[in-house]
């Protein structure tokens, strides 16, 4: 099968140092994120995509602005923007030519490799009878199986999740196929269809279906990662995936229905896959990352004082540490046990655990929660880099990790910084209780005292069980001086000790 046709691809361009990742839709520079508003790396994309000519002023402003009338110096204002961000701001412009009454061109040479850039949709559920969580399992394993293709770039479950929330955002990211699939099952028979298309076409190039049996999944799993596989690069053979960490379906069927529950993240949820986690250990007992989940569940279910909880985190540091001894390469058991002794204030083992974790290939999930550990444990300014990685390794990420952000900015004393970053996670995120918390310490601190008491009436209505013992445990910091600054914006804002 031919890939190419003409379906959008994602471009990797590389000049004067710095790479602009299309698919990604990220500029680096040594490796490092450059932070830039979505207009000016509109404009550097086109400026790239066309690096071999002079771009006219009207094509730009088609390009970017929709041909809409735009003034010279919203143009110009624009281009410097851009220059700004590239630090290209001296007398004689380096990296951004203008051609003075005609339009700009790239200044500097410019190189750039060519990467399919795939999307595996959420997939959809046919009928009553079948399970949602086996369908989000299906999907994101094969995530995880085509990562391992050379020449291309599969998008993670979070950019997945928003781009089936918003749509338009496909254009942005250069996606040049889409798989999509749908499960159907009939008591224990299951039936997968996968499609593969190009993302500007409407006709599937490949299309195949699947029929398993619901008590083995492993084996519709690999058929269908193999099948795939084939259809995109059969020149490969046969894919090595990576290790399941069971080899029980069972067990990982139970893990799977623990994993859709604990992302919803209500009390409710949580309690659902604590259960079907322990499920999985009882059906086998060397279930690492089952039992790294399981710890985790223990521990928000004690840090938000939510029904079921333990009156310690004992048991949850307990069932790590296991998680740790029966699969110590595995990043996810290392940085359930660093987010764990986070909270109990050991900042020496829990910075050792998520450095492991790292070493151990954690992705963006493992660098944010690390980088909120340093929060808890008052080191904003090791947070801080960690983050930005984090939202690096990530195309999207779910809004909720803007609050970490937020809170390293409040910690550093940066309190309008920290609203910038609080006030949308609060918006779009309402049943989020951290952010309701250090928003309340914001708004006290930024000297709108009326602003927080509404935020605290907003938690307690919420949470009616939160006090500010509750946001002691939620926020353990060492310092007892940032301790006390939380304790007291929360007590002028009316919540209850």
């Amino acid at each position: 099968m031919n890939l190419g046709g003409s379906g959008h691809r994602g471009e990797i361009y590389t000049f004067a140092g710095f790479t602009f990742d299309t698919a990604a839709f990220a500029l680096t520079k040594a490796g490092d994120a450059v932070h830039s508003e979505p207009q000016s790396l509109e404009i550097l994309r086109y400026l790239l995509a066309n690096h071999t000519r002079m771009v006219p002023r009207a094509e730009l402003i088609e390009a970017i602005w929709g041909g809409r009338i735009v003034t010279d110096w919203a143009v110009s204002g624009a281009i410097r923007a851009l220059r700004g961000v590239l630090g290209d701001t001296g007398t004689n412009k380096r990296l951004i030519q203008t051609v003075h009454g005609k339009g700009f061109r790239m200044a500097v040479p410019v190189s750039v490799r060519t990467t399919l850039v795939f999307l595996i949709e959420p997939f959809e559920t046919l009928g009553a009878d079948a399970p949602s969580y086996l369908a989000e399992g299906l999907a994101e394993d094969l995530i995880s199986d085509l990562s391992a293709l050379p020449n291309a770039r599969v998008l993670s479950r979070a950019a997945s999740l928003a781009i089936a929330a918003k749509p338009d955002l496909r254009h942005t990211l250069a996606i040049s196929h889409i798989v999509s699939g749908n499960l159907r099952q009939s008591g224990q028979r299951l039936r997968l269809n996968l499609s593969l298309s190009q993302t500007n076409t409407q006709t599937p190039l490949w299309r195949d279906k699947l029929d398993g049996d619901a008590g083995d999944v492993f084996d519709l799993q690999d058929r269908a990662s193999a099948r795939l596989h084939a259809a995109i690069a059969p020149h490969l053979g046969t894919p090595t995936r990576p290790p399941r960490g069971t080899n029980n379906p069972l067990a990982y069927d139970a893990y799977l229905r623990g994993r859709s529950e604990y992302y919803r993240y209500t009390p409710p949820h949580m309690a659902n896959a604590m259960a079907a986690f322990e499920t999985a250990t009882t059906l086998d007992p060397a279930f690492a990352e089952a039992f790294a989940q399981m710890a985790y569940c223990r521990c928000s279910l004690h840090v938000f004082d939510w029904p079921g909880s333990d009156a310690t985190l004992g048991p949850a540091q307990a069932l790590a540490e296991r998680a740790v001894n029966l699969a110590p390469n595995a990043a996810v058991v290392h940085a359930r046990l660093g987010w764990i002794l986070g909270f109990l204030g050991q900042p020496d083992v829990a910075i050792a655990a998520f450095a492991r974790a790292v070493a151990c290939g954690g992705g963006g999930e493992v660098l944010y929660a690390y980088g909120e550990t340093m929060n808890r444990l008052n080191l904003p300014d090791r947070a801080m880099p960690l983050l930005e990685q984090a939202f690096l390794a990530e195309t999207f990420v779910p809004p909720t990790w803007a609050f970490a952000k937020g809170h390293s900015r409040l910690l550093l004393g940066d309190v309008v910084g920290a609203l910038d970053h609080l006030k949308p996670v609060v918006e779009c995120a309402p049943g989020f209780v951290p952010a309701k918390v250090q928003t309340v310490r914001a708004l006290v601190e930024h000297n709108d005292p009326t602003g927080a008491q509404q935020m605290v009436e907003l938690l307690r209505a919420q949470a009616p069980r939160y006090t500010r013992a509750s946001a002691r445990r939620m926020f353990p910091y060492p310092d007892p001086q940032q301790g006390a600054a939380l304790d007291r914006a929360l007590e002028l804002s009316g919540l209850p000790d």
